[in-house]
Parts: structure tokens; sequence; C-alpha cells
């Protein structure tokens, strides 16, 4: 069963069932074709949601980061641009959500955006959307619960001359 619904500048559509999980870094997603859809999943171990947005790569000072959570950014040059950043909202090994974007900074680009670490669930892949300077990609994991400890990282691939090159990663720790 799909329905749409709409997201704070995003539009995304809820499918059952899982996807964009691959079982290697970039499974699938460069098959397709540059796009601006937005999908979201709703799975039994939490939810994936994929956004489109204008937004700009967060500051240091204006992150609210709650205690025990984390983020980081790579790619953070004026000269860079893509900005591959991941976030992790929780406490401990309980995490609410964690999140992988990619923000295109100076020309568009085609990218996806995976979010990689040890849960099961894990990696979970976009499509290749092409993104114009001034908007980000991203990819969110709302689990609200518990995570097996270890290195989660949000990693940019960027479709250049029909190869996926990487970007990033962005890694932070959960124990």
């Amino acid at each position: 069963m799909k329905h749409a619904t709409l997201i704070a500048g995003a539009t995304s559509l809820a499918i059952a069932g899982l996807l964009f999980v691959g079982t290697a870094g970039v499974a699938g997603a460069a098959a397709t074709s540059p796009t601006r859809a937005a999908p979201s999943s709703t799975i039994s171990a939490g939810t994936i949601s994929v956004s489109v947005q204008s937004a700009k790569p967060p500051q240091a000072s204006s992150v609210h980061i709650t205690p025990d959570s984390a983020d980081g950014c790579t790619g953070q040059l004026v000269s860079d641009n893509i900005t591959n950043c991941i976030a992790i909202n929780g406490s401990g090994l309980y995490v609410n959500f964690m999140s992988a974007t990619a923000f295109v900074n100076l020309v568009s680009a085609d990218i996806h955006v995976e979010l990689t670490g040890p849960a099961s669930v894990l990696p979970v892949n976009t499509p290749t959307y092409t993104i114009p300077p001034g908007d980000d990609l991203g990819i969110t994991w709302t689990k609200n619960g518990d995570v097996p400890p270890g290195q989660y990282c949000a990693i940019t691939w960027q479709l250049v001359a029909g190869n996926q090159q990487e970007n990033g990663p962005a890694c932070e720790s959960v124990s």
C-alpha cells in the first residue's frame, strides 16, 4: 500500500517493506538515472526516509546536540562542492534517529547518500539524484531503540563520467 505525505519542504512517499537496502555500499544506486523524487520506507527495524530540500550545511555554533548525541561533517573547505554530514541523536546505545546528509555547495551534482554501520538494517542508500547548489540530499533512520555499538558513517557517492566517486565518510561512534 502506498501513500504520499508532505514533510517540511520535501516530498516523501511511504512504501511498506524494505527499500534502499543493499548488501554492498552502492548496490543498485548507480543503476538508476538521476531523479528528484524522495521516497521513504517503514520497516520493522525503524523508519528510513529520504529528503531532497533546500538547506545550508550546519554550522558548529547552530547545531543543537542533546547529551551524548554526536555529529560531524567532512568537506567543509570553501572549495569543496559537497559537504557530507552524519548526525546521531540518542544516548549510549539508545538511538532516536541518525541521518546522513550531503549538502551541494558550488555546482549541481548527481549523488546518492549512504548510511552505514553495524546494525543489520544498514547500509541504506538513496537513489541517485541531481542536486543543485544550495540543496541537500539526506537519509534518516528513525530507530527509537538500542543499536549495536560501533562506527556509523555517512558516505556521499557522486556520479562522475559514469563512475561512482566517494565523498566522505563522516563517521561517529555509538557505544
